[in-house]
């Protein structure tokens, strides 16, 4: 800078030198550059703050109320643990053991939150409710905070945790479903009272100490005695008269239909008898050994049977030659006249 002075405007002596200050004058004011920073950033931030819109500087972080009860908590421990007497920062008991489920917990809380509402509203009685939020929240933390453990989960508990969570998931199931589970068959009142009875008559049955399927007393020590009685000397059979084809009526001394039909029979059983006597070993029964009595009668008891009911002389071609006919009804009525005659 030029300073243009002219040296008559000046007094002659030097009492204007002293009233000049004293020192260096381009000096600065103490802890000028310790401060500098801050005034400058505080300079940046006014002049953003003129430029941008007015109202700009109104408004909310985000999850400002969503964070608000957890900062003042934090804000809360900052000044406990400020004013204690102990020095430093020390931890929680247990602190690190339990900080990834509290991690955890705390994540899962805040995705819950973030769903529920993503605007900058509060819910409704939030500020009238949150006193006593923050006065449980620090309950919460001095309960946490003692050296017993507080919270204790009943006897039991985990041996009985996974039918209890099945039984809530059945439950849960049961009253969300849309139609009722428990529904009855059509018609099952109707044949409630039919089925019970069926049903006590099968128990009855089965607890029953008598065997349904037992013979009579003595019965296997009359077989042998009773078979042979029938086998022996037969009454002379009864007349029957059977209408031909022409329509003609004609008297038998015997059925010849019934004798080949008998002998048949038994020479079927037999065969089976002896077939299941020589194949395998004889088989338990607990119902009835009328295969295995059949098998003791003697062969001359069959012989005699088979002589008193067929006749030498007759043969097939007679018993066509007379026109009895060889059907199902014919065997039929042939065994029933055996029957009544006995």
């Amino acid at each position: 800078m030029e300073i243009d002075i002219e040296h008559k405007d000046l007094p002659e002596d030097d009492s204007w030198r002293q009233k000049l200050p004293t020192g260096n004058p381009f000096g600065v004011p103490a802890g000028y550059f310790n401060d500098l920073s801050e005034r400058i950033i505080s300079g940046v931030h006014l002049e953003e703050i003129k430029q941008a819109d007015v109202f700009s500087g109104f408004t909310l972080p985000e999850n400002y109320f969503t964070e608000l009860s957890s900062n003042i908590q934090s804000r809360l421990t900052i000044e406990e643990a400020a004013a204690s007497e102990t020095e430093g920062f020390t931890v929680p008991t247990n602190y690190f053991e339990e900080l990834s489920g509290n991690i955890q917990s705390r994540i899962a809380l805040e995705e819950a939150l973030g769903n529920t509402n993503e605007s900058f509203t509060t819910p409704q009685g939030y500020f009238e409710e949150l006193t006593g939020n923050i006065q449980s929240r620090i309950a919460l933390e001095d309960a946490l905070g003692q050296d017993t453990q507080s919270f204790t989960v009943p006897k039991g508990y985990f041996e009985e945790l996974s039918s209890n969570i099945q039984s809530r998931i059945n439950l849960e199931e049961a009253l969300s479903g849309e139609t009722e589970s428990f529904t009855v068959p059509q018609g099952y009142f109707e044949e409630l009272v039919g089925n019970i009875q069926s049903q006590v008559a099968i128990e009855n049955a089965i607890a029953a100490e008598s065997n349904a399927f037992a013979v009579p007393e003595g019965y296997f020590n009359q077989l042998q005695e009773s078979i042979v009685s029938k086998t022996t000397v037969q009454e002379e059979a009864k007349v029957v008269q059977m209408p031909s084809r022409q329509g003609v009526i004609r008297k038998l001394v015997s059925t010849a239909a019934f004798k080949y039909a008998s002998a048949a029979c038994f020479a079927l059983v037999i065969g089976v008898a002896v077939y299941i006597k020589e194949a395998s070993a004889p088989v338990s029964h607990n119902s009835a050994y009328l295969h295995k009595e059949l098998s003791e009668i003697p062969s001359d008891d069959i012989r005699a049977y088979l002589e008193t009911q067929t006749d030498a002389t007759e043969t097939e071609r007679k018993v066509i030659a007379d026109g009895t006919r060889f059907d199902d009804n014919t065997l039929r009525d042939a065994l029933r006249d055996y029957v009544e005659t006995q």
